[in-house]
């Protein structure tokens, strides 16, 4: 991804039997040194093993230029035991490439 930039990026998540429309709360969160950005439930689009989500401008510049971010999905979902439980990935990372016009631009 590069600095500064809005792509939509996608993450499938491989188990099966996860079910993400049934999920109570979806999170997907970046983190690179002391930056965290967090985007949750109307933030995201899901599918049943999908997450799709986009930084802003602003966000993506909040990154530092030829760094790895890291990248996670958490969500709790309704057990059949009727109580509410917390699932998560693999942390995965993502490098931040080279931005050379470093402000939003409109």
């Amino acid at each position: 991804m590069i600095r500064g930039t809005t792509p939509t990026i996608t993450f499938t998540i491989q188990n099966q039997d996860v079910d993400l429309t049934a999920a109570e709360n979806v999170y997907v969160t970046f983190v690179q040194g002391i930056t965290v950005i967090q985007k949750s439930n109307d933030d995201l689009e899901i599918e049943a093993r999908t997450v799709s989500v986009w930084l802003t401008q602003e966000e993506s510049l909040k990154l530092a230029d030829g760094s790895n971010c890291k990248v996670q999905i958490n969500w709790t979902y309704l057990a059949t035991d009727g109580e509410v439980r917390r699932a998560a990935t693999e942390v995965k990372t993502i490098n931040i490439g080279e931005q050379l016009l470093k402000r939003v631009i409109e």
